[in-house]
């Protein structure tokens, strides 16, 4: 875990408590605190990492408040007095605090991910997707070329040629072009994606999947590109825990 603290300044523009802010395990990119205001409300507060400008948090306030509206679990932004989704430190590092969605401490477990959880997943981000599809909305923040299969590919084939690839990559390297050429069609559908469907980003409730977060990465998409970035999340935990 990271080890950023709260700074002041930041606990003050969220009126939040003298109780010690909780640092979860969860935010592998942004340092993520559970902390509480100084009625006691639980809030989620995260330092907000470099990649991400103040866009990012203009992105999750509108969407996720147009989500909200739709009946969808999300966490919401909160602002600060000047009405900003965002606050920053003496060093100009960016915050975002946004409402707690009350969820399992431990989250998803693969060893015990029953069909059932898996079907509830899939159920979650089929519900997302279709109320990201009636929002007309442009996002102002985007990652260079963040989920730009193509330019992935190409670079691929550049190293490829080029010699550069390390031996064992080459191999690899090959099959996944093959893969590509033979298999990959893009529907040419595209709308507003979250961008990082991953398990990491689900939340449960009682072992029951209840709301995804982690709305850093909404773009416009191919639908199919959450599905993938999901299996691929499986499939890289199931992996690591064979490993460890």
């Amino acid at each position: 875990m990271s080890s950023i603290e709260v700074p002041e300044v930041v606990m003050s523009n969220y009126d939040i408590g003298e109780e010690e802010p909780q640092q979860l395990t969860g935010g592998l990119v942004n340092a993520t605190y559970l902390v509480r205001d100084s009625s006691g409300e639980k809030l989620i507060v995260q330092s907000v990492n470099p990649l991400f400008g103040k866009e990012v948090a203009w992105d999750r306030s509108i969407v996720c408040d147009a989500l909200k509206d739709l009946g969808q679990n999300v966490p919401l932004t909160i602002k600060t007095e000047d009405g900003l989704p965002y606050t920053l430190d003496s060093e100009g590092g960016l915050w975002i605090a946004s409402t707690f969605i009350e969820s399992d401490a431990n989250g998803v477990d693969l060893e015990y991910l029953t069909q059932d959880q898996a079907h509830a997943m899939g159920s979650l981000a089929k519900g997302l997707h279709g109320g990201l599809e009636t929002l007309n909305y442009t996002p102002r923040h985007s990652l260079p070329n963040f989920h730009n299969t193509e330019f992935y590919i190409n670079t691929l084939r550049q190293q490829l040629e080029s010699g550069e690839a390390q031996r064992d990559a080459v191999s690899c390297g090959k099959l996944v072009l093959r893969l590509y050429e033979d298999s990959f069609q893009a529907t040419g559908d595209t709308q507003l994606i979250h961008g990082d469907i991953a398990i990491k980003n689900y939340l449960l409730k009682d072992d029951i999947p209840v709301a995804i977060v982690d709305f850093d990465t909404v773009m416009e998409g191919d639908p199919w590109l959450d599905i993938g970035g999901y299996v691929r999340s499986y499939y890289e935990l199931a992996l690591k825990k064979d490993f460890e």
